[in-house]
């Protein structure tokens, strides 16, 4: 696969690099390059079987050794991570999601604090800091996440943040509100709201006797928001935020899209959930790489979508396959050593080079 370095996607690192004057070893960037396809490959994250695919030229254990190095040794700049995955956004404001993914490995805690922006219907990741425990976020640690996304990136072109149960309390919501970012988060039914003539309810109460209801001005953890609120089936929705009251339950569900990428990190496409990396370092470069193979798939899938032939839509009225599954699927067929696939290589990455050249210009400061 190192030997198919395409001058196409050194492009596309050395752009994101060049922003904030950070340069690329070359032979970081191969290996790099390689572990991301290689990824897609085999869908597959444990280092023993990326030794198989990495460099056919080489044998198993010196491919091995390699990555073992790559990720012991190298000090990546995450921030140039983020600018390349941002290169790929195709529009000049946009919604941000924030969530948690986390798993075990052993008595290992695994647990990721990531922020996404929302392109047709998915999450496409941008910044991901690992913590250092199990359980919640704390309200600080997603401020120190919020405010790496600003410095890169300005905070004028976030059109709403949204977030589940997890992300209230008033140092967090308060900041949002200082910082001018809108806003939908969802809050536990067990949340109390006082009115504006300042009675205080529990949520339940509020709909004792109505399925929905609307609010605006409220105070909800200390601060004043708007607040709409319905029964589900087998359970309450409660959103609070900066929106009209009637417009929060739309902002909030386009929040899926960050659950779409966590799948595809996940049993439907990579498996990291395999790695047994305990490092948080390490881990934190391997989620960097499998960002970068999710984008690609997912842009490559979309072209085809739009540019070839349109993905079926079933009875149920699904996608028969995601844009991520297509695009994974095509990376795959190429991933052999044929003198075709090699063309079909070099297509891709030209498809590739061209949507994230067109989109980076947007990116605050270039």
């Amino acid at each position: 696969m190192i030997k198919r370095f395409d001058s196409k996607i050194a492009e596309i690192f050395d752009k994101s690099s060049s922003l904030i004057s950070v340069r690329w070893n070359l032979a970081r960037k191969k290996l790099f390059f390689a572990l991301v396809f290689s990824v897609m490959d085999i869908r597959n994250v444990q280092f023993t079987e990326l030794a198989l695919k990495l460099n056919h030229t080489v044998s198993p254990e010196s491919n091995l050794r390699r990555i073992q190095l790559f990720f012991s040794r190298y000090q990546m700049n995450f921030r140039v991570i983020a600018i390349l995955l941002m290169g790929f956004v195709e529009q000049k404001k946009f919604q941000v999601s924030i969530d948690r993914t986390n798993w075990r490995f052993g008595s290992q805690n695994i647990n990721f604090l990531v922020l996404t922006v929302c392109f047709k219907g998915v999450g496409i990741p941008i910044l991901f800091h690992l913590l250092d425990k199990k359980g919640n976020s704390n309200q600080g640690e997603r401020i120190d996440l919020l405010q790496e996304f600003i410095d890169i990136f300005g905070g004028d072109r976030i059109s709403s943040l949204v977030g589940d149960r997890e992300f209230i309390g008033k140092k967090w919501l308060s900041w949002l509100l200082a910082n001018n970012i809108p806003f939908s988060m969802r809050v536990p039914k067990s949340h109390t709201v006082t009115l504006r003539n300042g009675e205080v309810h529990k949520v339940e109460g509020l709909l004792a006797t109505r399925t929905e209801r609307f609010f605006k001005k409220v105070i909800v953890d200390g601060v004043r928001l708007n607040i709409a609120m319905k029964t589900l089936k087998d359970d309450l929705l409660i959103v609070v935020g900066t929106h009209c009251p009637k417009k929060l339950f739309k902002d909030y569900k386009r929040r899926w899209g960050i659950e779409v990428f966590f799948q595809s990190l996940k049993g439907r496409g990579f498996h990291i959930e395999n790695t047994h990396l305990k490092d948080l370092r390490k881990l934190r470069i391997l989620f960097a790489i499998l960002a970068l193979a999710f984008v690609f798939c997912l842009y490559l899938g979309l072209h085809h979508h739009q540019k070839v032939q349109g993905i079926k839509i079933k009875n149920h009225g699904y996608k028969a396959n995601s844009f991520f599954r297509k695009g994974l699927d095509k990376w795959r067929r190429v991933c052999i050593e044929t003198e075709e696939s090699i063309q079909k290589f070099k297509k891709y990455s030209e498809i590739i080079h061209e949507i994230f050249f067109r989109n980076f210009n947007t990116i605050s400061g270039t």
